[in-house]
C-alpha cells in the first residue's frame, strides 16, 4: 500500500496506464467523494454550524490555565501537600508513629544492652537522632492503606473525619477535571454497593470486628484507648467516676460500682 501511494503521488495510476500527477490527485477527490457520499453521517445534508455560538465562544477566556495548579501539570499529577500536612498535624497518628519508633528503638537497643531500662535517657536520644517525620512521597504511596491506621487514632476523631471528606473532595475534583464525561454519581453507586457488600461479609481490612467488642474500648464513655493502662485510669480515675453513655444520658456511678461493671 506503501508503494501505491507513493506511485499515485508520482502521477502513476493503479491500472498502468498513463497518467500524471494531477490525474491522479483528482481521482483520489472523487473516491473521497464516492466513499462519503455512500457512508454519510448526516445522510448527505449540509452540515449547519450555529455561528453565535462559536463567536461567542471566542469571547470567553481559556479556563486551561487556572483548571489545574502548577504542580498537577495539566492532570497528569495530583496535588495533595495541603492534605499530607493535615495528616501529619493529627496528633494521635503523629505521637503512635513515635512511640512505635520509640518501642522498635527501645527493641534494638536491649538486643545489645540486656539490662537497659525502657525509660533509660540512652532510648530517648537515639531516637531523637534517627526519628523523622513520613515525607510527602511516603505518605503518597501509602495514603489509601487506611486499616494501617490504628482505630484508637480514628475512632470519632473530628479532626480525622475533615481530613478524610477532604481526601474525598479533592480526589472526586481531580477525577472530573481530567475526565469530564465520567458519571461520577454512577460510579458512586457502584463502589457504595461493593461497600455494602463487603461491609456485610466483615471483609473489610481493619474492620472485621465492631469497635464496641475491642478490648480496649469503654462502653459507659464510648471511648477507645491505645493501652489498657490509659484505659484503666479513665475506668478508675477517682472515688467518684462520672462517665458519659453513648447515647449522651448522664450516669453517676461511685468507683466500687463502676469496678464491677
Amino acid at each position: 500500500m506503501r508503494t501505491d501511494d507513493i506511485n499515485a503521488l508520482a502521477g502513476q495510476r493503479a491500472d498502468k496506464k498513463g497518467g500524471d500527477v494531477w490525474t491522479s490527485f483528482y481521482d483520489k477527490v472523487k473516491e473521497v467523494k464516492d466513499y462519503h457520499r455512500r457512508f454519510s453521517v448526516n445522510q448527505g445534508l449540509p452540515e449547519l454550524q450555529n455561528s453565535e455560538w462559536f463567536y461567542q465562544r471566542a469571547l470567553e477566556s481559556d479556563k486551561t490555565d487556572s483548571l489545574f495548579s502548577g504542580e498537577e501539570d495539566y492532570g497528569k499529577r495530583v496535588d495533595m501537600h495541603e492534605l499530607f500536612v493535615t495528616y501529619l498535624n493529627l496528633k494521635k497518628i503523629s505521637t503512635l508513629r513515635r512511640s512505635n519508633f520509640r518501642q522498635a528503638t527501645f527493641a534494638r537497643l536491649k538486643k545489645k544492652t540486656v539490662d537497659l531500662e525502657p525509660d533509660d535517657p540512652e532510648v530517648d536520644k537515639t531516637v531523637e537522632k534517627e526519628f523523622h517525620e513520613l515525607d510527602y512521597i511516603e505518605w503518597l504511596k501509602t495514603f489509601d492503606q487506611f486499616h494501617e491506621i490504628n482505630r484508637y487514632c480514628k475512632y470519632r476523631e473530628k479532626n480525622y473525619t475533615e481530613y478524610l471528606e477532604g481526601l474525598i473532595s479533592y480526589l472526586r475534583g481531580f477525577l472530573l477535571r481530567t475526565q469530564p464525561l465520567i458519571d461520577a454519581d454512577k460510579l458512586e453507586q457502584q463502589f457504595e454497593k461493593e461497600f455494602e457488600e463487603r461491609w456485610n461479609d466483615k471483609s473489610i481490612p481493619g474492620w472485621q470486628e465492631p469497635t464496641h467488642k475491642d478490648k480496649m474500648f469503654c462502653l459507659p464513655s464510648n471511648k477507645l484507648f491505645n493501652n489498657s493502662s490509659s484505659k484503666k485510669s479513665h475506668e478508675f480515675g477517682g472515688p467518684d467516676y462520672v462517665a458519659r453513655c453513648p447515647d449522651d444520658e448522664g450516669v453517676h456511678w461511685d468507683a466500687a460500682d463502676a469496678k464491677e461493671r
